[in-house]
């Protein structure tokens, strides 16, 4: 049985986040989408929130699964079992540092696979950080969030906007 975790912030989960999910679905029996947290990024989205979102997306994908990881992914990977992390790319520089993040967790965890995927071109343009900017500017961002939360997003950022 292969388990995988897909990590992240997923402040707030895109369409990208949700293609690679998809994707990593089909791979495995058992997805876990883990919101990992990073001390460096300053987020929008409280982890609860950010926890909602991700549920509200992946109800309909019956093998995965979301949860908070509040330490190492290879810890949380070993907790559950999992034998793969899965992870997304959009560019050569996000690629350089998947492949470095790969290799310290192979250094932690020598039977956990790290698989990354190449994004969708469709989805090769889009992060999170780009979308809240999209907001700020009034640009319209309804093929890059899923139709689900998009509504909660949009008030979110331009509150904080406001703030």
């Amino acid at each position: 049985m292969n388990i995988a975790i897909c990590p992240g912030s997923f402040d707030p989960i895109q369409n990208g986040h949700l293609d690679i999910i998809k994707r990593a679905s089909m791979l495995a029996d058992i997805v876990y989408v883990v919101i990992g947290i990073n001390p460096d990024k300053q987020c929008t989205f409280t982890l609860n929130e950010r926890l909602k979102m991700i549920k509200k997306v992946i109800k309909d994908i019956p093998n995965c699964t979301a949860s908070i990881n509040y330490g190492l992914t290879v810890d949380y990977a070993k907790k559950v079992n999992a034998n793969l992390i899965i992870k997304g790319y959009r560019n050569d520089e996000d690629l350089k540092y998947e492949q470095d993040q790969a290799a310290k967790n192979k250094d932690l965890a020598p039977e956990i696979e790290t698989i990354i995927l190449k994004s969708s071109s469709k989805y090769s343009i889009i992060s999170s950080s780009s979308i809240k900017e999209d907001i700020k500017n009034g640009k319209d961002i309804e093929n890059f969030i899923p139709k689900q939360i998009a509504k909660f997003v949009i008030k979110k950022i331009r509150r904080a906007i406001n703030e």
